[in-house]
């Protein structure tokens, strides 16, 4: 649970949310402010803000009042996290193993501009070879987590 919360696509979403996004590309130099606008848009620099962000109130206001301010801001990440606390990836392996099979991850492609790429992936069961899920996402972590859930769609699909 606590991974899927603080994943840099979840800490992007919160980060967007509270407007950090704007302000850092508000507070650029104006001859930067396109390449701000970039920067901040591929997820991982806004994830590291947002961390930067919580460490600066962890200094300056403390652990008690910090505290209150993530949960606060990320509650609904933590609710979402606490309905579904197994992510798809997780609930994949563990129905695959009771089968004695495992499932790696294939990239099929990347495309898309070096600033803002996209990837697509393919779950594959091991030992049989057998493609049961594709997934596209911003990282290859993301479309991970999407061919997953494909994934586990067809296998339940399957069952009924």
């Amino acid at each position: 649970m606590r991974a899927r919360v603080v994943a840099d696509d979840t800490l992007r979403v919160a980060a967007a949310r509270i407007g950090l996004d704007e302000l850092a590309v508000e507070l650029a130099p104006a001859a930067s402010a396109l390449q701000a606008k970039t920067v901040v848009a591929t997820g991982k620099p806004l994830a590291s803000m947002f961390e930067a962000l919580i460490a600066a109130c962890w200094q300056h206001h403390g652990p008690e009042a910090t505290s209150i301010a993530v949960i606060t801001c990320l509650s609904p990440e933590l609710e979402a996290a606490a309905l579904d606390p197994i992510e798809s990836k997780s609930r994949l392996q563990e129905i695959l193993a009771q089968r004695a099979q495992t499932v790696r991850y294939e990239q099929v492609s990347q495309s898309g501009p070096p600033h803002a790429p996209v990837f697509t992936v393919e779950a594959v069961i091991d030992p049989t070879g057998e493609v049961v899920g594709s997934g596209s996402g911003s990282s290859k972590k993301v479309a991970e987590a999407v061919a997953a859930e494909a994934a586990l769609g067809r296998l339940d699909s399957g069952r009924k």
